[in-house]
């Protein structure tokens, strides 16, 4: 009697079960929406770094101002709904600070950690930038920014071929620069004298190779040497006849028990700097500049892009000194005033003074 009552028992669990599967797949039901179309999920967006103008130093006020967003956070690429931008002008300051809108759809969409950058062209009223000299782009949560100068006037590019001569390598030569402008320019900074310490180690010939009728030291000193170290240098014999071979490089043994007192070896550093240097028109400066194969016994190119200011700015600079601009090479590193007055004047000086290497012999 027991498992007729149980068997009809799992039957019945079965038919339930059964009858719950069917109420759950009816043709009206399907999967659940996780988003909702158009329903703003996220308000704003982010951004690592702003970037004015490709890098540039200078913007002129009629020109278009392009920003660039690098690392944008949007939550997926479908989610920017606009870019828009907060200013604020303070004093002779210009502030930008974009805005990244984003509305998520139900549209699928991939979301990777970052988007590609964007970049947000801006065009600024005159009247808005007037008394205007910088402008800074903010990032989201303002930690890192981007300046550009703000300037009226023009821009001109003009590319030059300079020859470095070898006389550059002599420094008996300097203050040395190339003629006409621009010019590279080379000084002597300081000269650093040195002392190295030494000891002479003893070293033998397992195997002569000939017999020499007569014999000299031969001192093995390195070819760099270090400071606050002792090094032990070996002291061979070699032939007087320098057409004859004592002992094979091989076959020589250094004696480390074998030394001589300790010896002192004086350099001396000479501490050079080169520079490119050129004159210009008052208050004007570089936007932009490029060098290419500064090398001695080359033909070097440079490539600026220099802004002359009109009548109605009021900004100066940045310069070196008055009328003239020099930039160290490598590195491509403006010398301006406002960091050392000392510096600039002296290599105007040097400049001024400077021997002038010769020229390129035309084939």
């Amino acid at each position: 009697m027991r498992p007729k009552i149980l068997h009809a028992l799992v039957r019945l669990a079965l038919l339930a079960a059964l009858a719950s599967v069917s109420a759950c797949t009816q043709s009206e039901d399907g999967p659940l929406d996780i988003s909702v179309e158009d329903v703003e999920l996220v308000r704003y967006g982010y951004y690592l770094r702003p970037l004015l103008d490709s890098g540039k130093s200078i913007h002129l006020v009629q020109d278009t101002l392009y920003l660039y967003m690098d690392s944008m956070w949007t939550y997926s690429n479908c989610a920017l709904k606009r870019v828009t931008y907060d200013d604020d002008k303070v004093d002779s300051t210009y502030y930008i600070k974009p805005i990244l809108h984003l509305q998520q759809t139900s549209e699928d969409c991939p979301s990777p950690f970052y988007r590609p950058s964007y970049a947000l062209k801006i065009f600024i009223d005159e009247a808005k930038l007037e008394g205007v000299s910088r402008i800074i782009a903010k990032s989201t949560n303002d930690s890192v920014f981007d300046t550009i100068a703000v300037r009226r006037g023009n821009i001109s590019r003009d590319t030059f071929e300079i020859y470095v001569d070898s006389i550059f390598n002599n420094k008996d030569s300097l203050p040395l620069r190339t003629k006409g402008s621009p010019s590279l320019l080379k000084v002597l900074d300081s000269i650093t004298p040195l002392e190295f310490y030494w000891r002479p180690m003893k070293s033998k010939c397992r195997m002569k190779i000939t017999d020499c009728d007569s014999l000299v030291t031969d001192t093995l000193f390195p070819k760099e040497w270090t400071l606050g170290d002792t090094l032990l240098v070996p002291v061979r014999l070699a032939c007087a006849d320098s057409d004859e071979t004592y002992c094979m490089s091989s076959y020589w043994e250094n004696d480390s028990s074998s030394l001589g007192d300790v010896r002192i070896h004086r350099d001396t550093v000479w501490n050079t700097s080169m520079y490119l240097a050129e004159s210009v028109p008052a208050c004007a400066t570089y936007d932009r500049y490029e060098m290419k194969n500064m090398l001695v016994g080359y033909t070097g190119t440079f490539i600026r892009e220099l802004f002359s200011p009109d009548s109605s700015e009021t900004s100066c600079g940045p310069l070196t000194r008055n009328r003239w601009m020099a930039i160290r090479v490598p590195g491509g590193k403006m010398v301006l005033d406002n960091d050392s007055l000392v510096v600039a004047d002296s290599l105007y000086k040097a400049w001024k003074k400077a021997k002038v290497a010769p020229r390129k012999a035309k084939k």
